[in-house]
C-alpha cells in the first residue's frame, strides 16, 4: 500500500484529535505539524514521533510531500491555509465550522473544484478517514465526474456516520 503523508495545521485539542486519528489510519503518516506556538509544536512532535514542525504554514507545504491536509485552527483563517493547502494539490479536512461567513465557505469549495482535489469538514470527535478507493490507488482520484470514483466517510463519535461523496461536497 502507498504511504499518504498528512500535514496537521495545528497543535492544540483539536490538532491532537486529527493528528491521533491519522496515525491511526492504515498506510497514513503525519510527516509534518505546523503550530504557531514552537513550542507546543514541538510537544506534538515528540508526543508523537512526527518528523517535522514548522510555525509557518506555507513553510510546511512548501518543505513536504504532502497528500492532505488537516486545518484543526480557529475558523476565522480556516480558508487561506485551506485554499494554500488546494493550490499545491492536496486534498484538505477542515474542521468544523469551515469558515465564518458564508463567502468564505463557498469559496474553498469553489477553490477545491478548481483544484481537483478532496474536501471534506467534520465534527470533532473520534474521526476515521477512508478515501474508498482500493489500495494504494488513491492519488490522483478526485471523482468529478458524478463522484463515481471514490467516496470520503467521515465516523464521527458525536454525529451519526456521513458519507460525502467526491464531487467536493461539504458540511455545513
Amino acid at each position: 500500500m502507498e504511504q499518504l503523508n498528512a500535514c496537521v495545521v495545528g497543535g492544540g485539542d483539536l490538532g491532537t484529535v486529527h493528528t491521533e486519528q491519522w496515525q491511526k489510519l492504515p498506510g497514513a503518516e503525519v510527516v509534518a505539524i505546523c503550530e504557531i506556538d514552537e513550542a507546543r509544536g514541538l510537544a506534538a512532535q515528540e508526543k508523537f514521533g512526527i518528523g517535522a514542525v514548522y510555525t509557518d504554514y506555507r513553510e510546511a507545504f512548501a518543505h513536504h510531500d504532502i497528500d492532505a491536509v488537516s486545518v484543526a485552527i480557529p475558523s476565522g483563517v480556516h480558508r487561506i491555509v485551506s485554499e494554500a493547502a488546494m493550490r499545491r494539490g492536496y486534498h484538505v479536512l477542515c474542521e468544523k465550522p469551515i469558515a465564518v461567513t458564508r463567502e468564505d465557505g463557498q469559496a474553498m469549495v469553489t477553490a477545491a473544484q478548481e483544484c481537483g482535489v478532496e474536501f471534506a469538514s467534520d465534527d470533532v470527535g473520534s474521526l476515521s478517514l477512508s478515501w474508498g478507493l482500493p489500495p494504494g490507488d488513491w492519488r490522483g482520484q478526485t471523482g468529478a465526474a458524478g463522484g463515481e470514483d471514490g467516496m470520503i466517510a467521515l465516523q464521527v463519535s458525536l454525529a451519526a456516520l456521513r458519507s460525502i461523496e467526491t464531487g467536493h461536497a461539504v458540511v455545513l
